[in-house]
């Protein structure tokens, strides 16, 4: 990380707003606004600042083609998968022949990609690492779950579940949890004054997301609202169980040693 800037905005509209100039200055400066910014945020729904409200403002925002019906993606989304998993690789008209005996393509929970096709029943989408296009079935988009939002919980994407049909979803707003282990040459954090938010956001998960850019970092809201944050510690809060499977493994070989 090499700036670190602060917009003050103290509504979620004028968050917003500011949001929405850094993707304009992005693009002014030679930045992709889609693939060089990443917004990240606390929580998945119940917030005006929550990922999913984001995402759908940021797609309208950003990817101007036209709306496929009965699909929540168009041709040019970034999308993040939200469950390890293998998935078929996808044809490619006109391209070289596949071999006989194709090898399913393994995508980590978090993985990134963009949408190249999308048909009645899969899309097909190229992975940011790697580049190999996948083929990704859809079934039925369900509704929004409205307990999606893992209010308390450490990990905000623990009861995630995409409403897209499959276990891919967009990804212009991630949460922070997401995006631990990426770094973005642009990164935008929505500092959110929602209860949810603030008993997710710790001093860990502050100092998570202000690591995330490269070139540049940019809080957006106020300065009261990172003080919270870092004064609520959270790292002795963590339920790890390692004294509990030391115990266990004490144990089982002291039965196996009688």
């Amino acid at each position: 990380m090499k700036n670190l800037v602060r917009l003050t905005a103290n509504t979620p509209a004028k968050q917003i707003s500011a949001m929405l100039e850094v993707c304009e200055w992005a693009s002014a400066h030679n930045f992709d606004p889609i693939w060089d910014v990443q917004i990240l945020t606390a929580v998945n729904a119940k917030s005006d600042l929550a990922r999913k409200p984001l995402n759908k403002i940021l797609q309208e925002k950003l990817n101007q083609r036209e709306g496929v019906k009965g699909s929540p993606f168009r041709v040019g989304d970034k999308i993040v998968n939200t469950q390890n998993g293998y998935f078929k690789p996808a044809k490619i008209e006109g391209g070289e022949p596949q071999p006989a005996k194709q090898v399913d393509i393994y995508a980590a929970n978090g993985d990134v990609a963009r949408v190249v096709e999308i048909h009645p029943k899969h899309l097909v989408a190229q992975l940011l690492v790697g580049g190999h296009l996948i083929m990704i079935p859809r079934g039925k988009a369900s509704e929004p779950d409205k307990s999606d939002d893992a209010d308390g919980d450490p990990d905000p994407d623990a009861k995630e579940k995409p409403s897209t049909g499959c276990s891919w979803d967009l990804a212009y707003a991630l949460s922070t949890h997401k995006s631990q282990g990426s770094e973005f040459p642009i990164c935008c954090v929505m500092l959110d004054k929602y209860p949810g938010a603030m008993r997710i956001a710790s001093r860990e998960w502050i100092y998570t997301a202000n690591s995330r850019g490269k070139k540049l970092q940019i809080e957006i809201g106020q300065r009261s609202t990172v003080q919270r944050m870092v004064r609520n510690v959270a790292l002795g809060n963590r339920k790890t169980l390692l004294r509990e499977r030391i115990n266990q493994l004490q144990c089982e070989r002291m039965v196996e040693g009688l």
